[in-house]
């Protein structure tokens, strides 16, 4: 199982890092709504799939002006 460092040192720092809580976000695909966590710590992990599609575009294009071939964000 794969863990964002960040979150991973941010919980750990906290002390709420728990393998068992770990498995949850897993299970759950991660940490919106999730009632365990404190607010800012849900607010500052979204998937991609949470994030609107007008600041993925934006995020490319702020790359892609620095590469000359393609890039895939997958």
């Amino acid at each position: 199982l794969e863990v964002n460092p960040c979150f991973d040192r941010l919980a750990r720092d906290r002390g709420f890092y728990r393998d068992e809580l770990i498995a949850e976000i897993a299970q759950r695909g991660g940490v919106r709504g999730y009632p365990r966590l404190p607010a800012e710590v849900r607010a500052a992990f979204p998937t991609a799939a949470e994030i609107a599609p007008q600041w993925h575009l934006r995020m490319q294009a702020a790359v892609q002006r620095h590469v000359e071939a393609a890039v895939s964000k997958t």
